[in-house]
């Protein structure tokens, strides 16, 4: 599936609400295109796991960058497409669609785990942009960092798809392998649930 097909399957769920299924696509695009150049990110949240996984809804675009730094470049090069609704957070003018911003010190990540999530991003061609998105790996990671009961299940959506993962390069904690491996351990569905 290309990343376009995920990105509009996603954002149909948020058109049932806010009536445009291209407020997601025409965000991340015009994101993209206005930061690719001037700070190293990558795509990471719903959007990517859509992507490597099965599409499913969501409402905004996350992205992880290298450093706090990285902020205040994007609120010079954002706008005037974007402002900046929170310290991590800016909303597309037009589209009204957030792009949330994460950073190695918000969400508490190893500044190595940060190296190889951006090192490993596969750049996926989307309407006229390159798009930086995390591989699956690198999103089982970030995921097992978090481990809310969605995380949880985005991870179970990416192993569904392309099987165990060697996760070993990721500065992963015992706590969070073993959750991995509880993962790997559960039982196939024998019929994949519906989009």
């Amino acid at each position: 599936m290309k990343l376009r097909e995920s990105v509009q399957i996603a954002g149909s769920v948020r058109s049932l609400t806010e009536g445009s299924h291209d407020a997601l696509s025409e965000t991340l695009r015009d994101f993209a295109l206005l930061s690719s150049d001037k700070v190293q990110w990558v795509l990471c949240g719903g959007l990517a796991v859509g992507f490597r996984a099965r599409p499913r809804g969501t409402d905004d675009v996350d992205v992880l960058v290298q450093e706090e730094a990285d902020l205040s470049i994007l609120v010079k090069v954002l706008d005037p497409k974007f402002k900046r609704t929170r310290l991590h957070a800016f909303t597309h003018r037009t589209w009204g669609v957030e792009v949330e911003v994460l950073t190695p010190s918000f969400l508490k990540l190893d500044p190595q785990m940060v190296q190889l999530v951006l090192a490993d991003a596969l750049k996926e061609p989307f309407k006229g942009a390159l798009v930086p998105v995390a591989s699956a790996a690198s999103l089982i990671a970030l995921k097992l960092g978090r481990a809310s009961h969605l995380d949880l299940g985005d991870v179970e959506r990416i192993v569904e798809r392309n099987g165990p993962l060697d996760l070993s390069a990721y500065p992963l904690s015992d706590k969070q392998r073993q959750a991995y491996q509880e993962i790997l351990n559960l039982p196939k569905a024998k019929k994949e649930d519906p989009i």
